[in-house]
């Protein structure tokens, strides 16, 4: 399965021609990719796309993200019916691939790196180094010197459960979810995998919510908790789908 990405210069038209798609640009022939070896669709630039064909697409099971210049994705369009035929058939061809776990290893470490330095830009500190580990301890000391006796940890324990919890509703329905289970098997965790790359942002929620209530984690610290993450779920629904879509373009891309 690959992924189509029509985001060039030169005006396209995508138009639907029996069981395949159609790429038209003026004075060439008609370029066609049948529906079934597309796995997803990346839209930008200068391209007119026929509503037939991006229907077509959507009933196919077939995601179509579009992009917005140097910002990067603007949208995305799912199937209703479900996510996944087409991301799941990706999913299942790469783990086929050899070194798979070494290049899905890097995907990781640059997603959970750009996390990371984004949340030491939002709390205005610098870590000793950048490894995850090093950089989580430092963290921690930093919001316990803030605010000494607060049980930061068993609070960012209970707000990762609750992430993993919205990831894993976001992501295992459809055919992803028949999927998900044997790609744990074979060594991709993407749930967990997810968790720890956007649980990141804990920390500088945590010291925005105990700036703003230093009795925040006292007392019915767990139903604070809960209407807090609830608060702030729509952001945390467009984290999840940001980081989905750019694993997804970058998967396509290994294909």
């Amino acid at each position: 399965m690959k992924t189509l990405i029509l985001n060039g210069t030169t005006p396209v038209r995508l138009s639907l021609d029996g069981p395949a798609l159609a790429v038209l640009e003026p004075a060439k022939a008609a370029r066609l990719y049948p529906f079934s070896r597309i796995g997803r669709i990346v839209v930008g630039g200068r391209v007119q796309c026929e509503a037939a064909a991006l229907a077509r697409c959507l009933r196919q099971g077939i995601p179509i993200t579009f992009v917005a210049g140097e910002e990067g994705a603007a949208g995305v369009a799912m199937p209703l019916s479900s996510e996944a035929p087409g991301t799941a058939r990706m999913l299942e061809s790469f783990v086929a691939l050899p070194r798979w776990r070494e290049r899905y290893g890097d995907w990781k470490r640059a997603a959970e790196r750009r996390e990371i330095l984004d949340v030491l830009r939002r709390l205005r500190l610098r870590a000793p180094d950048l490894r995850p580990a090093t950089v989580a301890a430092f963290l921690m000391k930093e919001l316990m010197r803030q605010h000494p006796g607060a049980q930061v940890e068993r609070w960012r324990a209970a707000a990762a459960a609750l992430l993993t919890a919205r990831i894993a509703s976001r992501l295992a329905h459809g055919r992803m979810g028949g999927v998900l289970p044997a790609l744990e098997g074979v060594g991709l965790r993407l749930l967990a995998d997810f968790t720890a790359i956007l649980e990141w942002r804990f920390y500088a929620d945590c010291r925005e919510w105990l700036a703003a209530d230093p009795t925040a984690l006292d007392g019915a610290w767990k139903s604070k908790l809960v209407a807090l993450v609830e608060e702030r779920a729509p952001r945390d629904e467009a984290r999840i789908q940001s980081l989905w879509d750019r694993f997804c373009y970058w998967l396509g891309g290994m294909l």
